[in-house]
């Protein structure tokens, strides 16, 4: 089992590192405001204003291929064996199977969704595949579901475990390794000057049960001055 680190505190310094030279850069369209991606082998998915642009990566300049129409998509995560892949969009998670998505077919095998939570941002897959962690941003709220059981039993409102809440705005989210701990930044409870931020600790054997209990640590930075302090 995992433990849960003391947070080291937070620094104003800059790491020095020597520049890289004689890099090839390209720049293509993936057909306006891309904002997360995913890879495959020969293959990366990007999410745009409106949808899921696929691109062809097996050559040293990738291609846009086509694009799986979808509203508002945010945050893309693979499953840990590549076989599907979530987008973060509205109350929830829509999910493709990602050799569709390579092949050109661009339906859903179904959603993960949670009626009255807004602004689905980023998504996380715990190491087996079995959970899925949406970030609510405008609803303070972490969504948990089973995907195992969505995929093995048919997509249904029983999918959704239920909700871990966070401090406000809550956005980005990543499972440790081993799938004991979750992380999620937020902001803090109490408004606060600006470079302010905390993360949530979540327990995710609690989060696949009893979500509303999963989070046992909150780790607050904040800036006082030229200074930063952890607490």
């Amino acid at each position: 089992a995992e433990s849960v680190l003391q947070a080291p505190g937070c620094t104003t310094q800059v790491a020095k590192a020597a520049q890289l030279k004689h890099l090839s850069r390209h720049m293509i369209s993936t057909g306006g405001q891309p904002f997360d991606v995913a890879t495959l082998p020969g293959f990366a998915f990007v999410s745009i204003v409106n949808g899921v642009a696929v691109l062809d990566t097996s050559q040293p300049v990738p291609r846009l291929l086509w694009t799986a129409p979808m509203k508002h998509a945010q945050g893309v995560a693979l499953t840990p064996d590549g076989q599907y892949l979530l987008v973060s969009s509205g109350n929830g998670v829509t999910v493709f199977r990602a050799s569709d998505l390579e092949h050109g077919a661009a339906h859903p095998v179904g959603a993960l969704s949670s009626p009255g939570q807004k602004h689905a941002v980023e998504v996380a897959v715990t190491p087996d595949g079995h959970y899925v962690l949406v970030t609510y941003q405008d609803t303070s709220n972490v969504g948990v579901f089973n995907l195992h059981r969505a995929l093995h039993n048919g997509f249904s409102p029983a999918d959704l475990v239920g909700l871990i809440p966070t401090g406000p705005t809550p956005i980005g989210v990543a499972v440790s390794p081993h799938g004991d701990l979750a992380y999620v930044t937020s902001q803090p409870r109490k408004p606060a000057a600006s470079g302010n931020g905390v993360v949530n600790v979540i327990d995710m054997t609690k989060a696949e049960s009893r979500p509303a209990t999963a989070v046992i640590k909150r780790s607050e930075e904040r800036r006082v001055g030229k200074e930063c302090r952890s607490r």
